[in-house]
């Protein structure tokens, strides 16, 4: 089973999956009601929690994602997804849309080369004013977390990297800001530093106790608590 597979499969403690839904539905929700969002093409669907939020919403929907379990899930719940890496951009079907959302995905990019080429092929897909929304870890806040445990990572990405990788790919930058579970500042700031108060070790301590999670393969609810961290937001308008 590849990492990615592995990813898809895995299964969230109650409090990150809810975390998890709460933030992306309120993602798409708040770029429905400020850009007009209609037509959503997003690059990593994962769990589908995106493709999820756009059904609800009435928003035109289509994912890309390599993980063949990915797709079959997305499916299962009468998700459209498309089987592919980027680049090259898989065919979409006469599919046009008005903003591409990747989440925690350029960091998994070899090099800062490969980023490059990504955020290129993904943008043909988008006409001259189309919007791209990058959401990535910035390893300012995540650190050594950055590596552990996820094996895909490797291309290490900060809110101005981002910044600059989008703009060398034609792109005009209209929102750079730190996201947390959906949260904005100030609470993205103060969440993160309630959840660094007890010290991490202690609650390795508490958790291989009680917790009932395999904790070589999954960390428990309070590790992931620990690990809470803003990502980079950096949201950009393709330029004529």
């Amino acid at each position: 089973m590849s990492t990615r597979d592995f990813y898809t499969q895995s299964m969230a403690t109650g409090l990150g999956a809810r975390l998890g839904e709460y933030g992306q539905r309120r993602l798409m929700r708040g770029l429905h009601k400020k850009y007009g969002v209609r037509h959503v093409l997003e690059i990593g669907s994962g769990k589908g929690i995106v493709a999820r939020a756009c059904r609800d919403f009435g928003i035109d929907y289509v994912g890309i994602d390599g993980s063949d379990v990915a797709v079959e899930q997305g499916k299962s719940q009468g998700l459209r997804i498309v089987q592919g890496y980027v680049p090259p951009l898989p065919a979409l079907n006469g599919f046009k849309p008005d903003i591409i959302v990747t989440i925690h995905t350029i960091s998994n990019l070899p090099s800062g080369e490969a980023a490059q080429e990504f955020v290129r092929a993904a943008g043909a897909a988008l006409e001259p004013g189309g919007l791209f929304l990058a959401i990535m870890p910035d390893t300012r806040f995540e650190r050594w977390l950055f590596w552990d445990p996820d094996l895909t990572r490797q291309f290490p990405t900060t809110r101005h990297r981002l910044g600059r990788l989008l703009h060398a790919a034609g792109f005009d930058i209209i929102e750079s800001r730190y996201w947390l579970d959906g949260f904005g500042s100030p609470w993205w700031y103060l969440i993160y530093r309630v959840t660094k108060l007890v010290p991490y070790l202690l609650l390795e301590g508490l958790t291989k106790r009680w917790s009932r999670r395999n904790l070589a393969l999954y960390p428990s609810m309070w590790e992931m608590i620990y690990r809470k961290a803003p990502s980079a937001y950096v949201l950009a308008r393709k330029r004529s």
